[in-house]
């Protein structure tokens, strides 16, 4: 907008600021003019990038692990609250508890059936007593219960046994905003978490730099990237002017094998292996399952196969010790895995 004032008389434009009479009174006075004020503008909010992203389904079951690499359980199920959602983290407790033995039971009831010297004592004459005893009708099926009643009917001590299962435990729930990030691999599915919950609970302090640890300390952990990617497992410690951590890289291979159980119709693997040998003309110890298939084949004979799923290594890399960002139960690496270049693929055996 322009700083200048015109005269409404000759349309000059006049200085500012400008001496201007008050046609009403006669006072003069100066005349300034400003400039309409600007509106301010506000500065572009930056898009707010995700942490993670998952699917509700994945996160079954996932691995859970506090920030120093110490394992707290495995997520049960998700839990939503009015305004936030929650995971639920279980552990598999081990339960002993002390329960019948029906097994033995039996066997004592049996004692209590009168001798024949022309029959042995068994089971069918056992169910027989018991559907008396306790008034069944005459098909009734005897369970482990009935003869527990029947056995407290005759006085007949119960014998105990040591009964061991794991129970799953829930142990913590976590809400989203404690969790630093979730990874999902072919290995399934990790959490890693913000605070060192599991490490405090276990009086383990957090540590800034990660000790040097021997191939024996380390060796089978589990290896996370720093997005939560289960990578494989630590193979061994590389000495050199830095540690380095050699990881072994798997994943789940399926794979279609011969199916053993369903080939038992056709006399079990052995005897076609045996039948494949004596057609090829060669010693059996050298037949292997692949030429078993490939002969069966060339016979028209039908092996039945199956899918089976397994971890299977499919590469290694090495990274440097200052890459490591803790060791816990687990391995948390500083960075993602795309981060270490193309893994080496394993080296077949010669």
């Amino acid at each position: 907008m322009s700083q200048e004032v015109s005269c409404p008389s000759c349309g000059r434009a006049l200085p500012l600021p400008a001496k201007v009479i008050c046609p009403h009174c006669g006072a003069v006075f100066e005349l300034h003019l400003h400039p309409p004020p600007q509106p301010i503008a506000q500065p572009a909010q930056p898009s707010v990038e995700p942490r993670f992203l998952v699917e509700e389904e994945a996160l079954i079951n996932a691995l859970v692990v506090d920030s120093e690499g110490y394992v707290c359980g495995r997520v049960y199920r998700t839990r939503y609250d009015r305004d936030e959602v929650f995971i639920d983290v279980y552990k598999l407790v081990e339960q002993r508890v002390t329960g019948p033995d029906f097994d033995r039971l039996k066997i004592e009831l049996l004692k209590t059936l009168p001798k024949k010297l022309w029959k042995p004592r068994n089971f069918r004459d056992l169910e027989e007593k018991v559907r008396k005893e306790l008034r069944l009708h005459p098909s009734a099926h005897v369970t482990d219960r009935e003869l527990y009643e029947y056995a407290k009917l005759k006085g007949v001590p119960i014998p105990t046994k040591v009964i061991e299962h794991r129970d799953k435990k829930i142990v913590y729930s976590f809400s989203l905003k404690q969790i630093e990030t979730v990874g999902v691999s072919g290995l399934g599915a990790c959490v890693i978490l913000k605070e060192p919950v599991e490490a405090l609970k276990l009086s383990i302090q957090p540590v800034d730099k990660v000790p040097f640890k021997s191939t024996e300390q380390v060796k089978g952990k589990l290896t996370i990237d720093s997005v939560g990617k289960i990578l494989g497992r630590v193979q061994k410690v590389l000495l050199g002017a830095t540690l380095f951590l050699r990881v072994d890289l798997e994943d789940v291979i399926s794979k279609h094998v011969i199916d053993l159980e369903a080939l038992s119709s056709l006399g079990g693997f052995e005897a076609l292996a045996d039948k494949a040998a004596s057609s090829l003309g060669i010693d059996r110890s050298s037949v292997t399952p692949e030429m078993v298939l490939e002969w069966a084949r060339r016979e028209g004979i039908h092996i039945p196969m199956k899918i089976e799923r397994r971890v299977e290594k499919i590469g290694e890399i090495d990274v440097r010790w200052e890459d490591i960002k803790k060791i816990g139960d687990v391995v948390l690496l500083s960075k993602k895995m795309e981060d270490y270049g193309s893994p080496s693929k394993p080296s077949l055996p010669s």
